[in-house]
């Protein structure tokens, strides 16, 4: 393999002036690979292609930054994009005994992370300081769009010419440290032909490509058909139409900017395809096809099972089996229809219907919406609308056969993503206006003439509405990153606004680090005078259950029993304490006025199979002396915590609590206190796929 790669190289750039080149198995911090003259160190590879790979990217390594030499900071599409483009070009011409070594799935993960960011509008030009370039943008730029562009270079030329051109710049600039500028001399000089598509479009650009085929005429009996194609974006390249036919390519036509001319191509063709090498880096694949043969010639559709993480051509919808359970549905199957993928689309659904055994009825959940990505001011602007119908209450009053109340809630929402200063800043400004109705059921007990027993029947509640906006301000940075939430929500009842904080003081140790959350809140009832029984579960709380969520955000197995294992389900919002009262007529830390907390946790100094911490909490709010039977202005809890999933599912341990708490648990807990005081969060946002990717590709890289 060695030997093949040097050849490879000598013939198609030029000669390998030195006698030896050495590979090292040595063990890498990052990468499969490092490069320096005649020496290439190897990492960790997984298997026999990824060995490969790491072979020939490392070796291509020393014609463009041993030999040419030029500086790989400052011009890093130079040598780490032209190493790449030869990387994939040795792989793809050398055969493993009966099939091609070059793997596919190792060179997508780049291609993947270009044209997602590319569909983000975060993409780069390529001519940048390697110190430019974002995390993602430096994997997506310079091993896969700037590769792509001399690939989509080479075919324009052709491979006669495009070579010619290479070698003609590694003879003349070897060992003298090129400069862009040099380089694109070169291979203007030598192609013959104007090539600021290339140098300017392509390079010194975040413009993005996007081609499509726009309609094809031809009579009947013509042994010719015109294909007309146009580009969707500024960017003036030329334009590659392939005809196919019986899977193979039979003809290719170059249509020129403004692309007003057609392409010609024969009439029996199978299929019409832009780039059916996929060559050019185009953030969007799925216009660029047309099935001649066809009632439906442009975009194909396509149902598939399993999930989006692909890069095909046609417009793809997924179809899973759906599973859920709560407390009142109980167990729930059905489908999950969703078009989420990578690259992510700016059109997205997910729909979920389920059937509820317990109940018989059909329930389910959904979500719709579309992603503007604008060039200026916003980083993205997302239009959604999210929706769900679940039972959330029963009861089973003299009756045989329980009643189940159900909700439904609609919630439009508009979320602006501030762009950030700079492509590799740190900080992350959003702003969310949501809209929500609530419908819920409810219950009417009546006297039953017939025995004289009271009896519930489901009557239509009150139908709810409410405003929220959210204020979210991040500061990833490396060490010590924090954030800022303002909670704001509102409608005709009352006025809700809580400012949440949160800081994470790295230790020096790897992976150790401690937490700091605090919180404060106001409350303001507009009208004091009506009955606020209605209103009891929008009020500010120290500890946050399932009956707090009353524009059913979350996800909780059970939202209004007040005892049973799924009434141990807390979430971290609000005061963010860790023990329950549900048996309170008011539970403890309930608040119509003001509310503020402090929640601390810390990793442990030494490894544990189980990602444990320690954490402690405080509340205190509007007449706590009055309020606490015990008198004390704070409520307090303490503990160890597991965090499990990457933190999607936390149990909660309380070892110490304030004296409201101990007398709360000796007189409702007649045994396994420690057990009953134990609680658990279940943080899962199924649907902020959006907010989710960046996330994704970077487990990806």
């Amino acid at each position: 393999m060695l030997a093949s790669c040097v050849k490879y190289l000598s013939e198609k750039v030029g000669e390998y002036p030195y006698g030896q080149i050495s590979i090292v198995d040595g063990r890498l911090a990052a990468g499969a690979g490092m490069e320096y003259p005649m020496v290439a160190v190897l990492g960790d590879v997984l298997n026999k292609e990824q060995l490969y790979r790491a072979l020939a990217h490392e070796v291509a390594h020393n014609w463009f930054y041993g030999i040419l030499a030029s500086d790989e900071r400052a011009y890093p599409w130079m040598d780490e994009s032209l190493t790449t483009f030869y990387e994939q070009e040795i792989l793809s011409k050398i055969s493993d005994t009966s099939h091609q070594i070059y793997n596919l799935l190792s060179e997508r993960t780049d291609k993947l992370i270009y044209l997602t960011t590319a569909g983000w509008n975060e993409s780069q030009a390529g001519h940048l300081h390697s110190e430019a370039y974002s995390h993602l943008n430096y994997g997506g730029i310079l091993y896969e769009k700037l590769p792509a562009s001399w690939k989509y270079l080479q075919a324009y030329l052709g491979d006669s010419s495009f070579d010619r051109c290479i070698q003609s710049y590694y003879t003349k600039w070897r060992y003298k440290h090129p400069y862009p500028e040099d380089l694109e001399m070169i291979i203007t000089q030598n192609s013959g032909k104007d090539l600021s598509w290339f140098f300017d479009g392509l390079l010194r650009s975040d413009e993005q490509i996007d081609f499509c085929l726009k309609r094809v005429k031809g009579g009947r009996g013509a042994s010719s058909k015109d294909i007309f194609v146009k580009g969707r974006t500024n960017f003036q390249g030329p334009i590659p139409v392939d005809a196919i036919k019986n899977g193979k390519v039979v003809d290719r036509a170059w249509v020129s900017y403004p692309y007003q001319m057609p392409a010609q191509l024969p009439a029996d063709a199978d299929e019409y395809r832009i780039d059916v090498n996929q060559d050019i880096p185009e953030r969007r694949l799925n216009n660029n096809v047309w099935r001649n043969k066809s009632l439906r010639h442009k975009n194909p559709f396509q149902l598939k099972t399993g999930l989006g993480i692909n890069l095909s051509t046609k417009n793809e919808m997924f179809l899973l089996p759906a599973f859920g359970y709560n407390a009142y549905d109980r167990f729930m199957a059905g489908g999950l229809i969703h078009n989420l993928r990578l690259p992510a689309r700016p059109f997205q659904f997910v729909l979920a219907p389920m059937y509820s055994f317990k109940t018989q009825s059909a329930v389910g959940t959904g979500m719709l919406a579309y992603h503007i990505f604008p060039r200026q001011y916003f980083q993205r602007i997302s239009l959604a609308l999210h929706g769900n119908s679940f039972h959330h209450d029963q009861s089973d009053l003299n009756l045989s056969k329980p009643l189940y109340l159900r909700h439904q809630k609609l919630a439009p929402s508009v979320q602006f993503v501030f762009k950030p200063s700079s492509a590799r800043s740190t900080v992350q400004n959003s702003l969310i206006l949501k809209y929500y109705y609530i419908g819920e059921e409810a219950l009417r007990y009546q006297r039953d003439l017939t025995d004289s027993l009271i009896r519930p029947e489901i009557i239509s509640g009150d139908e709810q509405h409410l405003g929220r906006l959210v204020f979210l301000h991040q500061n990833k940075r490396t060490l010590n990153p924090y954030s800022y939430n303002l909670d704001i929500q509102a409608n005709q009842q009352f006025l809700k606004i809580g400012l949440t904080a949160e800081l994470r003081i790295d230790y020096h140790m790897p992976e150790r680090a401690f937490y700091v959350r605090a919180f404060g809140g106001k409350f303001f009832e507009f009208d004091p005078n009506q009955s606020s029984f209605g209103i009891q579960n929008q009020y500010l709380t120290a500890t946050y259950t399932g009956n707090n969520d009353w524009i059913y955000d979350g996800v909780y197995l059970d939202r209004n029993a007040q005892s049973g294992w799924k009434t141990q389900q807390i979430a971290m919002q609000e005061g963010g304490l860790k023990i329950r009262t549900l048996m309170y007529a008011s539970p403890l830390g309930r608040s119509d006025n003001w509310l503020a907390s402090v929640n601390l946790r810390s990793d442990l100094p030494f490894s544990f199979p189980l990602k444990l911490q320690l954490f402690f909490d405080a509340v205190t709010f509007a007449n706590a002396a009055q309020l606490n039977p015990s008198g004390n202005k704070v409520l307090f809890d303490g503990g160890i915590q597991l965090n499990m999933f990457k933190e999607r599912l936390v149990v909660y341990l309380p070892l110490l609590m304030s004296k409201d708490f101990k007398d709360y648990s000796k007189s409702v807990y007649a045994k396994n206190r420690m057990l009953q005081n134990m609680s658990f969060a279940l943080r899962f946002h199924p649907f902020e796929w959006m907010d989710q990717q960046k996330e994704w590709l970077q487990l990806l890289q």
